[in-house]
């Protein structure tokens, strides 16, 4: 079996997941709990491609654009079943799901799954920095979604509908506490992927410009954690600001491997 028809599986079940999600007349619990699982079975589909893969090139399977992006996907849902779930903010799922068959919907269509001739074997410290970078996104895909979440409600508030979806979704303050503190855990993982990479000199063998970026993207998150101790930031443009940051993340996936002809 071709290990990228379990992307495809993925796909299939993160579908599912989200129709599920936004079938009407469902009872609350049943709707979580279906999409739940479904993602649930996303989650294996993914981690079967990515053992597989490795198998195939011998190494953590980061080595292209369409590689980058399925654990991408993995580790945004990874991290939603280890935090998401946490944080009692199980309605995450709902919108994890979209996001993720978003994701592996650009994956497939608009990266290449090429292989680099690599000659020299895997290190397990750039494994270590693959991996923790990998949670550092999925939690900050988190954040990105708990910012959308928090929009999504301000908007029903607006509008004073207060029917369907508006029921279920948590407070706004507790989606802009959780928003935080993913936020501040997703920074520190990102630091340490970042000085993980510049302590092995993994660094060294890539482009200045993905360089630059990586900073780029690092200072975006450390100026939003440090604004609204220094200066008032309303909780609207702070979801904004998230959501922001997190497009900056996926264009570092796609964009610059594009920009420098290696995706």
């Amino acid at each position: 079996m071709n290990e990228r028809l379990w992307i495809l599986i993925s796909a299939a079940f993160a579908f599912a997941s989200t129709v599920w999600t936004f079938l009407p007349h469902r009872p609350q619990f049943h709707t979580r709990r279906g999409a739940q699982i479904l993602l649930g079975f996303t989650f294996v589909a993914l981690t079967l491609f990515l053992l597989k893969r490795g198998e195939v090139i011998h190494r953590c399977p980061l080595t292209n654009g369409f590689e980058a992006t399925a654990f991408l996907t993995w580790g945004l849902i990874f991290t939603y079943f280890l935090i998401g779930t946490s944080f009692r903010l199980s309605i995450l799922g709902a919108f994890t799901a979209p996001l993720s068959l978003f994701l592996l919907t650009l994956g497939w269509f608009f990266t290449k799954d090429t292989h680099p001739l690599l000659s020299e074997p895997a290190h397990w410290q750039s494994e270590f920095h693959a991996a923790i970078s990998v949670l550092s996104y999925g939690t900050l895909g988190l954040a990105s979604i708990c910012g959308g979440m928090y929009l999504v409600q301000e908007h029903h508030l607006k509008t004073h509908d207060f029917s369907g979806w508006f029921n279920r979704l948590p407070s706004m303050g507790d989606l802009d506490s959780v928003l935080h503190r993913l936020l501040r855990w997703g920074f520190v993982l990102m630091t340490l992927g970042i000085i993980s990479g510049f302590s092995t000199g993994l660094f060294e063998q890539v482009s200045k410009i993905k360089i630059i970026w990586a900073w780029l993207v690092w200072f975006w998150y450390l100026i939003l954690l440090a604004v609204p101790r220094l200066f008032r930031l309303s909780h609207r443009r702070f979801a904004w600001a998230s959501l922001l940051g997190y497009i900056l993340v996926l264009l570092s996936f796609w964009i610059m491997n594009y920009l420098l002809g290696k995706n």
